[in-house]
């Protein structure tokens, strides 16, 4: 037996539907978290990175509800 903080995005694609994890909610302020990609601004593969940060954004719409996107 135990007890975790997990990213509520974790929670929603592994945890949820489980009969064996109870995952309660925090109350209060919301706790956030940035992520971000970064790259050299003259890097060859700037296509490339562009490419996965649409992707990113696109499946994090679809597929989780309660993101914040910047």
């Amino acid at each position: 037996m135990g007890v975790t903080f997990l990213p509520a995005l974790y929670v929603q694609s592994e945890v949820v539907g489980r009969s064996d994890v109870v995952a309660i909610p925090l109350s209060g302020a919301p706790i956030t978290r940035s992520i971000g990609l970064v790259w050299r601004e003259r890097s060859s593969q700037t296509q490339i990175f562009e490419t996965i940060t649409s992707t990113m954004r696109e499946v994090a719409t679809r597929d989780f509800t309660g993101l914040t996107l910047e």
